[in-house]
């Protein structure tokens, strides 16, 4: 099972007609600012803004019809924060594995390929 998948930014991400998307620009460096863009991208009912609120609602997607959710990221996000960039990773790591074991949605997340270095060892021993 690929908990991630990485692209060449080079090229386009792929196509699927029956996803919901939901885009990661470059240089998100705050909690507020990814929140603000899942809580918009997904259109959350609800949302904390918080790390908590964002796991709990990428588990509890009952809101959305589009069986597949795709993340693309142009790179990862807080560059100047080690720790929330772990916590970001990590709760993205856990959603995805949470939803293997159940059929109503799928989510997949990208990252550039030159980052898979580095998010493998976000996730290590996790």
């Amino acid at each position: 099972m690929e908990l991630f998948y990485f692209f060449n930014p080079k090229n386009p991400y792929p196509v699927d007609s029956e996803g919901k998307y939901l885009h990661i620009k470059k240089n998100i460096s705050s909690e507020e600012q990814i929140c603000d863009l899942y809580e918009q991208g997904l259109n959350f009912p609800y949302f904390g803004k918080n790390w908590d609120a964002l796991a709990d609602c990428l588990r509890d997607l009952d809101f959305i019809k589009e069986k597949k959710i795709l993340i693309f990221h142009e790179d990862i996000p807080f560059e100047l924060s080690t720790e929330d960039k772990k916590i970001y990773v990590r709760i993205l790591f856990y959603v995805v594995k949470h939803w293997h074991n159940y059929p109503e949605h799928k989510i997949f997340v990208y990252f550039p390929e030159c980052y898979k270095s580095e998010i493998n060892n976000l996730i290590s021993g996790f």
